[in-house]
């Protein structure tokens, strides 16, 4: 009797896997729906809110963008604080279940993420479930107002999926989905301001394009007739010169946040 294809599917490794991340997420965090409001930040950021327990408008988007309450620029955050109040209203639980479905999501992505850029199955999900479980998340995904954290890594784990695609094949698409959500991560929390530096230390490894970029520039020496003006697409100064637009938003986010703590 022929397995069904839909059935090999569903058993296949790297779906199990996946599923046994978010069953350890679920089994640790699972009781955080019952937890209440903390007056530490949660009063600032939900609770005691009037902007957030205004509902999500025209009003309070506008606002999302242009405040610079609590002392950062984080417009996606609020904007993920005003959707929760659409759905839960003041039901703390859901706020915290928003946390850790997020977790859920960063863990799965940095999962997808570690096999695409090195083929390691299994080191690739050791890797995710350290993440998933280790203990220094676990001020992110059970703090309500510590939902900026989580909120910036979803994006941070989308803008180094779309920037693998971009290695794996060059292109303007992949390129700019990259810029965008990285700035999406920026737009919720400043911490992902280092990330240009990350992505040359992923061009190293696991991407090896450093050295395929010193292989290459030794290639035009050697048969270039004009050296000095060969166009070395892909050398190491062009890798590095390709995170300048990375680093102009990393230079725009870090003036935002000065100004709004000053």
């Amino acid at each position: 009797m022929k397995t069904s294809p839909r059935l090999t599917r569903f058993f296949d490794v790297r779906r199990i896997l996946a599923l046994a991340l978010v069953g350890c997420i679920a089994l640790l965090y699972g009781n955080v729906v019952t937890f209440e409001f903390l007056n530490f930040d949660d009063n600032v950021y939900v609770s005691q809110n009037v902007a957030v327990k205004s509902g999500l408008s025209g009003k309070t988007l506008s606002w999302a963008f242009q405040t610079l309450e609590a002392g950062f620029w984080q417009p996606l955050t609020w904007l993920s604080y005003l959707i929760d109040f659409e759905i839960y209203g003041s039901n703390a639980g859901g706020y915290h279940l928003t946390n850790v479905i997020l977790h859920i999501g960063n863990a799965l992505l940095l999962f997808h993420f570690l096999y695409l850029s090195t083929g390691y199955l299994w080191r690739a999900f050791l890797v995710a479930l350290l993440f998933a479980i280790h203990p220094l998340h676990v001020e992110s995904v059970v703090w309500i107002a510590a939902r900026k954290d989580v909120l910036s890594t979803f994006f941070l784990m989308l803008t180094l999926i779309a920037y693998h695609h971009h290695v794996r094949k060059p292109a303007i698409l992949p390129y700019l989905s990259a810029l965008t959500l990285f700035a999406c991560g920026m737009m919720a929390k400043s911490m992902l301001i280092t990330l240009p530096f990350v992505l040359l230390l992923l061009d190293h490894w696991p991407f090896g394009r450093f050295s395929a970029a010193a292989a290459q520039e030794r290639n035009c020496r050697l048969s270039c007739r004009f050296p000095g003006i060969c166009h070395r697409l892909g050398t190491t100064t062009a890798l590095i010169l390709e995170k300048i637009p990375l680093l102009m938003i990393s230079v725009a986010f870090f003036l935002l946040t000065y100004r709004a703590e000053d």
